[in-house]
């Protein structure tokens, strides 16, 4: 009966996350540390304004010195507020916004979801920057001051609109743009509207001219995770060489699917498909050095996506280059890209038997003497040490007390965030490089719903 076979799905999903809470490092923490916890979240709940879950740093402080432990350790408080933040209980970004503490991670995610609410909501559009908003999804300081509460963004505010812009940006949810309005303007992906047909539109972008055939890039699962996509579009547009391709100011294919770049001489489209990532790519005749070019793209592409997905918390993500499988004319789906021995083939996804030699349209993309890129794997998280709760008694394990109980949440892993291009005629000044851990808000490019991450303190040790 399928109630018999839920059951059989649950006992193994749970014995699987036991395997994995068994393979993790435990920590043991000062029992103060879950006070501090409780009481900063319970202090942020009781404020008389409307800026619930945020304190500033000073009010953290002033809240730890109320424990004797923190009395006589001085410098605990710092150590106890990176151990929260490590874990995303508590959010902390201290070279963006120093004085503000997230002690409410669901906060943050909740003004970005405003920002979406407010590019759907039904309204009468006037004004550049609102125009610019709801056509093409670029945002500024002014969209702010219109879409969340004034408590938190503002001139009186927790943080000013561009402390925010700049947060949003660090957390590759927004990327700047260069153009030649008055208010720095920035790209929202998630917010870009769909193309039905992306590989049509991919041939409009290029005048129809002929184009080299896709390198296609699969993900194990068999579809590329929700918020992949717009978050390497967001860094990519934050690198150097890549740019949004414009015709007259404006973008000149820019979907939430498919994109258009600029890459030093050549065009560049991404399309977003189900169960891939797809590079088009024109280069212009003249360029002696093609193949060079396609091998730098594709590295490129390669390294930013692993760094993304650690962003978005996904710990196990692994990439394979492929292209359309030669069997099927229609493009229904993709074969892997194979080497070995020195020789490249495909092998077809649908039929695993099937396979042959890289067709001649593809060999530009061929990298036979080009090392392969290892996909990066997260370190193994060092996670708080805590008893089995009611998970371990309905586990399959002959001792189920016998292994310690850890949160399933793995830690963040810090990105390094290049600072934002400026205009030409602006002075760049100096920036500093973040290396402080980042939340995986952007997680809303496919589906705008984010609930806090919080870890049970329950039983600590």
């Amino acid at each position: 009966s399928s109630g018999n076979e839920d059951k059989k799905i649950v006992a193994e999903v749970r014995k699987e996350i036991l395997q994995v809470v068994d393979n993790m490092e435990t920590e043991d923490t000062p029992m103060a540390w879950f006070g501090l916890e409780l009481a900063l979240k319970q202090a942020s709940q009781i404020q008389s304004s409307k800026t619930k879950g945020i304190l500033t740093l000073k009010q953290c402080q002033e809240e730890a010195i109320t424990f004797e432990y923190f009395k006589k350790n001085s410098g605990q408080f710092d150590a106890a507020l990176e151990h929260l933040v490590k874990y995303n209980i508590f959010l902390h970004y201290p070279k963006i916004l120093p004085d503000v503490v997230f002690c409410d991670p669901q906060v943050l995610l909740t003004m970005v979801t405003q920002i979406v609410q407010h590019h759907y909501k039904p309204r009468l559009v006037h004004g550049k920057c609102e125009i610019m908003f709801k056509e093409n999804a670029y945002i500024s300081a002014p969209i702010l001051s219109r879409c969340i509460s004034s408590e938190y963004v503002g001139t009186d505010g927790v943080f000013s609109p561009e402390s925010f812009l700049n947060l949003l940006s660090y957390l590759k949810i927004i990327s700047f743009i260069n153009t030649i309005d008055s208010y720095d303007m920035y790209l929202m992906p998630a917010l870009l509207r769909n193309c039905i047909n992306p590989a049509s539109k991919a041939m409009e972008v290029f005048d129809n001219k002929e184009l080299l055939s896709p390198l296609c890039i699969s993900f194990n699962g068999g579809c590329a995770p929700s918020g992949v996509f717009c978050s390497l579009v967001a860094t990519l547009l934050q690198s150097e060489n890549w740019e949004l391709c414009t015709n007259d100011g404006k973008p000149e294919c820019c979907f939430r699917n498919c994109i258009t770049f600029s890459y030093q001489e050549t065009v560049i489209t991404l399309v977003d498909y189900f169960s891939h990532l797809s590079i088009y790519v024109n280069i212009p005749t003249h360029l002696n050095t093609q193949k060079d070019l396609l091998v730098t793209i594709r590295n490129e592409i390669h390294e930013t996506i692993p760094t993304v997905a650690k962003g978005l918390q996904y710990s196990n993500l692994k990439l394979q280059d492929s292209i359309w499988c030669p069997l099927h004319p229609e493009r229904k789906h993709v074969a892997l890209w194979r080497r070995r021995g020195g020789k490249e083939y495909y092998q077809c996804t649908e039929q695993t038997k099937s396979n042959g030699p890289i067709p001649k349209e593809y060999q530009d993309w061929m990298m036979t003497d080009v090392p392969a890129i290892p996909i990066l794997e997260p370190p193994a998280p060092t996670l708080p040490h805590y008893q089995r709760s009611m998970l371990a008694s309905h586990s399959p394990s002959p001792n189920p007390d016998s292994r310690p109980m850890t949160s399933l949440t793995p830690a963040a892993t810090p990105l390094e965030g290049p600072p934002k291009k400026r205009r030409k005629h602006e002075d760049t000044g100096t920036q500093q490089k973040c290396d402080f851990p980042t939340v995986p808000v952007a997680v809303i490019a496919d589906n705008i719903t984010a609930t806090s991450m919080t870890v049970s303190w329950q039983d600590r040790k």
